[in-house]
């Protein structure tokens, strides 16, 4: 069994998640619930049952606000300072837009240092930052997470290749990933200019390190001390792969070599590049549309869709003549492309964009105006 310590904290992460999750799901539009009967259960029963505490309002859209209310009135009845209940609550006040009380209620939640075993003051402070729109402390805090070294106790899980594997009550096995929380932070910086509420869900969130790039970098670790990550070798072994000519100039060792091995895995395994894209989330497509640059703008907005414009830019960086055509005017003029399409994400200018295309190919089908084709609406 895992020790305590390490039980309370793990399941918290899985409470928080579970939390949220249900305050999305369609429900009755009621708020009602039995006051009394849920001021009276224990905490354990208010804050830990997943489908019943203050848990069970947030199961009806809508009703997040009075959920928060409800933990503040438990805290107050019972006469508590449990830096969960302050959690939960500033969680809901959070993804309800209510970023200042949530604020207030996160720094109550904090632990003290010598009892801190686990980051959990770090990830206090990367979500602060996250709602103080402040993006410097949010990167100092998600770097002082990801060095937070792995608990080794008696009765702990061992941590492999960055996860940890826990019992659950049901007799199933879930995996965690090291430290604690970094994929929600990494989450809340990857949608950062998205509210609290989206950029807090699983979409946001890193997905796994494909097992080719996980196999790299535990090669790279094993000639290494330190905390490295392996969510960050993923990245910049990615950027190596999508920009397989040239090289990269820095004094880390992880992008360098992570990088590096992303060109060679792109020029050594042709054949493997479209699983190694799938394996980060990126679609294979073809597709018309529209196409539009100037500056700070490179937008591509498929012919038969109405959903925002993708950024689009070339694999690998490359001159648009290398990949088959040269804009002769802003735009927009109609393009077939061939390329990657993203995952959900924040790309381009600032993040605007949700959707970027990596093109490999493009050919204009015609010269066109905005009324050229009713599909398609330029604002």
């Amino acid at each position: 069994m895992p020790s305590r310590t390490l039980t309370v904290l793990f399941f918290s992460v899985l409470a928080t998640t579970c939390s949220l999750a249900h305050a999305q799901e369609a429900s009755s539009n009621s708020c009602t619930f039995d006051r009394a009967r849920l001021l009276a259960l224990d905490e354990n029963q208010f804050d830990q049952d997943m489908s019943g505490g203050w848990r069970a309002l947030t199961a009806v859209p809508g009703c997040a606000p009075a959920a928060a209310d409800l933990l503040r009135d438990y805290r107050e009845a019972h006469h508590t300072d449990s830096g969960m209940l302050f959690w939960h609550e500033a969680q809901l006040r959070a993804k309800a837009g209510q970023y200042p009380e949530a604020i207030a209620l996160m720094k109550r939640s904090y632990k003290p240092a010598d009892v801190d075993k686990a980051g959990w003051n770090f990830y206090v402070d990367a979500t602060i930052a996250f709602l103080s729109r402040n993006r410097n402390a949010l990167t100092q805090a998600t770097a002082k997470l990801a060095a937070v070294e792995p608990i080794v106790a008696d009765g702990v899980p061992p941590v492999i290749d960055g996860y940890f594997e826990a019992d659950m009550a049901d007799g199933s096995k879930m995996k965690f990933r090291w430290p604690l929380n970094i994929d929600v932070v990494e989450g809340l910086a990857n949608c950062f200019n998205k509210p609290y509420a989206e950029a807090y869900s699983d979409e946001c969130r890193p997905r796994p390190v494909p097992t080719v790039v996980l196999e790299f970098f535990k090669t790279f670790t094993a000639s290494q001390t330190g905390g490295a990550q392996s969510s960050q070798y993923a990245q910049w072994f990615f950027q190596g792969f999508t920009h397989p000519t040239g090289g990269i100039f820095t004094t880390s060792s992880l992008m360098r070599d992570a990088y590096t091995k992303g060109q060679a895995y792109w020029r050594d395994q042709p054949s493997r590049r479209g699983a190694m894209f799938a394996a980060y989330g990126y679609e294979a497509i073809e597709q018309d549309g529209y196409f539009s640059h100037g500056f700070e703008k490179s937008d591509f907005q498929p012919a038969d869709s109405s959903a925002s414009p993708w950024w689009m830019t070339s694999l690998g960086g490359v001159s648009w003549r290398e990949i088959g055509f040269e804009p002769f005017r802003t735009g927009p003029v109609r393009l077939h492309i061939v390329g990657y399409l993203s995952p959900k994400g924040q790309f381009g200018h600032l993040g605007a964009y949700e959707h970027e295309v990596l093109v490999t190919s493009a050919a204009f089908i015609k010269p066109a105006s905005p009324q050229d084709d009713g599909q398609v609406s330029w604002k």
